[in-house]
């Protein structure tokens, strides 16, 4: 797929109402040592875009291709409850390591909030019974390409939702983490900080993506560190991506983000979240590497850089 501007996850889910996972081949060679880091499936499915496969043409083959890999740490992504009916049992879940699931799901609107609450809970129940610890839940947006913020009302009833989940996801033990991209971050974080400070902390954890706080403070390191010392102490996930000049890399390595200062941060604050890969592609980001070679490369430096998690 040729993008006309920067892939970011709005634009990605535009072309479907799912994201889920990519592909690698049976004799990669990334899991040569046990790594304490798991991928997110979001990368794969750049990659395909890359080089013109969509996903959404055959997904259930697309799976298999996956199943096939020797890669098995995996944060699969559910993004719609239809999808989730084609999918829950045409795949070898057990096949994969899935301590977490990422879901979106939209939940500000009351007329459907019973509705999108009873999916939600369903999804979980069924990745509970395969091994997931933390349900991971975006909040879907009104557009994901349109600059539409959601009204106080829109808000509060995003924050019953959550409060609710969280709630009836701890008497599952389950935890429920919540996870933002860069529009959350407009209004100077408007959205961010209403789920954030509305929402019980005892029940609601973070799931903080490095760099979508980064890009949606204008590229602002200081803003990431600032949200990091804010809601440290409900950090369950750290998902990890790096660009540089604003521009996602290849590969993980060293670039816009300083994700040492990050790994002392935790540390010192002793935090440590779990683990998730998610080096996607976009337009202006080198095409060197197949995505096996991009995630042996990230999966050793991410390895160095959290050597204490």
């Amino acid at each position: 797929m040729i993008f006309s501007r920067p892939l970011s996850r709005r634009k990605f889910l535009k072309s479907s109402s799912l994201a889920t996972m990519g592909f690698m081949t049976a004799n990669t060679s990334v899991m040569a040592n046990p790594s304490k880091i798991y991928l997110q499936e979001y990368p794969w499915r750049t990659f395909m875009e890359r080089e013109g496969i969509d996903w959404h043409n055959e997904p259930i083959k697309n799976y298999q291709q996956l199943l096939s890999s020797a890669f098995k740490k995996l944060e699969p992504v559910i993004d719609s409850f239809e999808y989730f009916e084609v999918v829950k049992s045409s795949i070898d879940w057990k096949s994969f390591d899935i301590i977490s699931v990422y879901l979106n799901a939209i939940l500000h609107e009351q007329k459907s909030l019973n509705q999108k609450i009873g999916q939600v809970r369903e999804i979980a129940k069924f990745y509970a019974k395969l091994g997931a610890k933390i349900i991971i839940i975006n909040p879907s947006p009104i557009s994901w390409d349109d600059v539409v913020d959601k009204t106080d009302d829109e808000l509060n009833t995003q924050v019953k939702a959550l409060d609710l989940l969280s709630k009836s996801f701890a008497e599952m033990g389950l935890l429920l983490a919540y996870h933002n991209h860069d529009a959350e971050m407009r209004n100077s974080g408007r959205e961010l900080h209403w789920m954030l400070q509305k929402t019980n902390p005892q029940c609601l954890k973070y799931c903080l993506d490095c760099h979508w706080i980064y890009r949606g403070g204008g590229n602002n390191s200081r803003e990431l560190f600032r949200i990091i010392d804010l809601y440290a102490d409900r950090i369950v996930e750290l998902h990890v991506r790096q660009s540089a000049n604003g521009i996602w890399t290849e590969a993980f390595k060293e670039g816009d983000i300083d994700y040492l200062k990050i790994a002392k941060v935790l540390k010192y604050k002793n935090i440590k979240p779990r683990l998730v890969l998610e080096q996607a592609v976009e337009k202006g980001t080198p095409n060197t590497m197949s995505i096996d070679e991009s995630h042996r490369l990230g999966i050793q430096y991410a390895n160095k850089i959290f050597v204490d998690f």
